[in-house]
């Protein structure tokens, strides 16, 4: 059985490591059962992380999106070799329709034979797949993956597009898009309501809210690139620069299908596109892995990523797409508009009990009493231990002066008094600052507490404020609060205050964003 303390200890170990790792970028509302906790950074609310500006540019750079200039770059990472040779075209209109033919790589290079391939995409006149995102990890020493939806169809009157948690539907009536999102109640049951766009829209007519780009745009494996194959001038522009390298790879089946793998070498990344030879299409691609970074004394975790486009074909469809069906109680609008913060948690300005006792004992030694009471809660969790040492540590940077009156405590899990002599040594070591065994849980159960949480009371016991992890990023916010509790400002009301106020808001411009789609007449019936 594993040591109760393995965990800690480890954490402990890599502590200090850990401030400087990179943003692993694993978003959890599209891979939920993925818990990797190698980053200080915080989650914003729905999922999303604050990450490194080096993690930023290596997503852009696998996702970049050119919308101002109405091409979706996806993948602008991957460019292509010379070549003087013109790929060979047989025309097959037995297979598809006239505007379409079919490609052999038998005398042509594998730049321009990809270069073809999305050639045939950009005069389709029909498109379907069951595209997904698969993430490939090792998960107790087991293979495991996770996908997501990333599909597309189109045909000469719809457009449907599923991508991670987004949904959007184009016909003759207009475009209507919606968010399948169950923690924040499907985006408050929004309905975006757009006219209707041409039989073969551009990209930048077809996704114009900012709110819609930006969450298509942010899964982990970026904007699904079917949409740039069908809809671009220059389907992947970027994709053919020529400091980059093209060369055929294996040759597999998929699907039953025979395909040929060209890869595209950029840098260190190699991108793998698995072509039908069959039917001159795109079966799947095979992105660089995605590494996150070791911990002391073990090996790199390594996360394969791979497009599948399972379906895909050119050939005209039969029925209608299948598509989701629309929140219940839609709210219909012309725009998404942002969702007004979550109302305060219940346990704001509600009073703890023993917190006079356990602070007077532990500040005995004070000169003068302290006013407010910074709290970590310190469980079995990496998260917990950064919290503690950043919370000491902006503690040593206080004036004299302002040390008096803040009073740092570590909450301490019950459980951890049970852990080995050598890990509570080596916790007693890295938290430095006073620490207090949580009896029975009570104080983080009461307050609803996660490990790693910061919570600033009145030496009554008052609580003034709750946040669930703090990190380097929330101190500037942090202190503002400090400063008004030591002024005697009424956090709590002030957040109900301004609570109910931004929800006031939030219904008005609701309210006005229906009228503008009555007046629009975008109620016609959709979907």
């Amino acid at each position: 059985m594993q040591n109760p303390g393995y965990r800690l200890a480890a954490h402990l170990r890599e502590c200090q490591f850990t401030f400087t790792r990179q943003c692993n970028c694993v978003p959890s509302a599209l891979f939920p059962n993925i818990r990797i906790s190698n980053s200080t950074s915080f989650r914003w609310p729905h999922g999303d992380h604050m990450c490194s500006d080096a993690c930023k540019n290596r997503k852009r750079l696998l996702t970049q999106s050119l919308w101002l200039g109405g091409v979706l770059s996806f993948y602008v990472v991957f460019a292509g070799c010379d070549s003087p040779r013109t790929p060979v075209i047989e025309n097959n209109d037995a297979l598809l329709n006239d505007s379409v033919r079919n490609v052999t790589h038998a005398q042509s290079s594998p730049r321009d034979y990809l270069g073809a391939i999305f050639s045939r995409y950009r005069v389709a006149g029909s498109y379907r797949d069951d595209g997904r995102v698969r993430l490939k990890f090792e998960k107790e020493g087991k293979p495991s993956s996770e996908v997501a939806p990333l599909s597309v169809w189109f045909d000469p009157s719809i457009v449907y597009l599923k991508a991670y948690d987004t949904r959007l539907w184009s016909d003759r009536n207009g475009i209507s898009a919606w968010i399948v999102d169950p923690s924040t109640h499907n985006f408050d049951s929004q309905v975006l309501r757009g006219p209707a766009v041409e039989r073969r829209p551009k990209l930048k007519v077809l996704l114009t809210d900012l709110i819609l780009i930006e969450r298509i745009a942010a899964g982990l494996a970026g904007p699904p690139p079917q949409l740039e194959w069908l809809f671009a001038d220059e389907p992947m522009k970027g994709l053919f620069e020529p400091e980059n390298q093209f060369a055929f790879g294996l040759q597999t089946n998929i699907e039953g299908q025979p395909c040929q793998a060209i890869v595209v070498t950029s840098g260190t990344d190699k991108y793998t596109f698995w072509i039908d030879t069959q039917f001159g299409l795109v079966r799947q691609v095979d992105l660089p892995p995605v590494v996150i970074p070791n911990e002391p004394n073990q090996r790199p975790k390594t996360m394969q990523l791979s497009l599948e486009l399972s379906g895909a074909t050119f050939d005209p469809p039969t029925m209608s797409p299948r598509a989701e069906s629309l929140p219940p109680k839609p709210k219909f609008v012309t725009r998404f508009v942002p969702l007004p913060p979550a109302p305060p948690i219940s346990t704001l300005g509600s009073k703890v009990r023993g917190i006079e006792a356990m602070t007077t004992t532990v500040a005995k030694d004070s000169p003068e009493k302290p006013a407010v009471l910074a709290m970590v809660y310190v469980a079995n969790e990496q998260s917990s231990l950064v919290s503690a040492m950043v919370l000491q540590d902006w503690y040593r940077k206080f004036p004299a002066a302002l040390q008096t009156k803040v009073l740092p405590i570590a909450l301490m899990e019950e459980g951890i008094a049970d852990m080995p002599a050598e890990t509570q040594n080596m916790l007693r070591e890295s938290v430095t600052i006073a620490s207090v065994i949580d009896n029975r849980n009570e104080i983080a159960r009461s307050l609803a507490l996660g490990p790693g949480s910061l919570v600033l009371m009145e030496m009554d016991g008052r609580v003034a404020w709750i946040q669930p992890l703090l990190t380097p990023q929330s101190l500037p916010a942090l202190g503002t609060v400090v400063a008004d509790v030591l002024n005697g400002v009424d956090i709590p009301g002030r957040i109900a205050s301004q609570s109910k106020s931004d929800a006031n808001a939030y219904k008005r411009v609701i309210a006005t964003e229906y009228t503008k789609v009555v007046e629009m007449g975008l109620l016609k019936t959709q979907h």
